[in-house]
């Protein structure tokens, strides 16, 4: 079918192909609606052949069993919010081997990867010299980003987190590319994510690319390559005005640190199945009012209202040790896929140390083509 064609394409809006509803409260991407059309197509169509991984269904069951354990804690509506971003969730972990199976069978034109590819830079490019900050979006929830790549995403660490995904794939699928587009792929995204100026991408880059060199070239080339080029950029990068492209900033830590002593605070009133899916933003202390979330809703439209800035903490809270074991147990069963899926798992799994990489819709969609289409060029 065409429509996951389709999707990676709308993929290249970003957030400008988002639909919000009640004051951002719910929110939807136009790549959405064909994606999960096919997802659901997909199960009905082939209900008898299709053999979901086992780890995905323990998380799925997981995610489920949480949710109605926890239902009489919050009001109907609540519920009902939380149940559509579990609902998403688990057609994007179906989704996830299902896409996978897909771009494994079905050959992608190298000149729609290009062009892809090329867009994905180029809108970063744009953004960068023509809308460098997001201060016209501020009163959305958006951070100003003042003087960062953040692309179509609006968002840092999501942008840094593609740009790395595709500096991983482009390294392992090399025959895809003329020559002379791989170089320029390759330091066009290297400069990309670093003009993130997120420290988790090159924290995460540098993690990576560790165990690619031990486990894979045998080699510590790469890493030296690496360093030095973080070093080069440390030293020579330009430093306008604006914290956020200090890499020795110490708000964001302060600010971290302050987020992970609320979510283990709230993971210890229920340790063992978390408050259900989605649940955080209705119990969340807000950092200003020490109020609960819920009784602040539709006052605020911080887009970390409804999470923390980690992907494993949010599981933890919201599933308890149980879900946190499956979700674990679910990224190792996908790195063990290929060993450009177990090096873009470190990746991820590194940089959702620091913000929540690995549960982003974008992540969850874009990463599982990358492994189909590296997987075919693999055989």
């Amino acid at each position: 079918m065409i429509l996951p064609l389709v999707s990676l394409g709308l993929f290249l809006l970003g957030q400008i192909g988002r639909l919000s509803f009640n004051q951002q409260e719910v929110n939807v991407y136009l790549y959405e609606i064909p994606y999960f059309i096919w997802i659901v197509h997909s199960l009905f169509k082939q209900r008898t052949k299709l053999k979901l991984p086992k780890a995905a269904i323990s998380l799925i069951g997981i995610l489920l069993a949480t949710f109605l354990f926890g239902i009489f804690s919050v009001s109907a509506y609540e519920n009902a919010v939380s149940l559509m971003y579990l609902v998403r969730l688990s057609l994007y972990l179906v989704g996830f081997s299902l896409t996978i199976q897909h771009f494994l069978k079905k050959t992608i034109s190298p000149i729609y990867l290009n062009v892809f590819f090329s867009l994905v830079g180029v809108i970063g490019v744009i953004q960068y010299f023509f809308y460098n900050n997001l201060r016209n979006l501020q009163y959305l929830g958006w951070d100003p980003h003042l003087s960062r790549v953040f692309g179509q995403f609006l968002d840092t660490s999501v942008a840094g987190a593609v740009y790395g995904l595709t500096l991983v794939f482009i390294l392992f699928n090399q025959k895809l590319f003329p020559r002379a587009m791989k170089v320029l792929y390759a330091i066009s995204y290297i400069l990309l994510g670093f003009f993130t100026y997120s420290r988790g991408f090159f924290v995460s880059l540098f993690i990576s690319t560790i165990c690619y060199s031990l486990a894979i070239r045998r080699n510590l080339k790469a890493v030296l390559v690496v360093l030095a080029l973080v070093v080069l950029f440390v030293v020579f990068s330009p430093k306008p005005f604006g914290e956020g492209v200090n890499l020795l900033r110490t708000s964001t830590i302060k600010s971290r640190t302050t987020d992970y002593e609320q979510g283990f605070k709230l993971w210890q009133k229920n340790p063992i199945i978390g408050v259900g899916y989605n649940r955080i933003r209705y119990f969340k202390e807000d950092p200003i009012s020490l109020t609960t979330v819920s009784e602040l809703r539709g006052a605020s439209k911080n887009h970390a209202g409804a999470s923390f800035h980690s992907s494993y903490l949010i599981i933890l809270v919201t599933t308890g040790v149980f879900g946190f074991g499956a979700f674990v147990y679910w990224l190792w069963t996908v790195g063990k896929m290929s060993n450009f899926a177990m090096i873009s798992m470190i990746f991820l799994g590194t940089y959702s140390l620091f913000d929540n990489i690995l549960l982003h819709p974008f992540i969850l969609f874009f990463w599982p083509v990358l492994i189909g289409v590296t997987s075919r060029s693999e055989r």
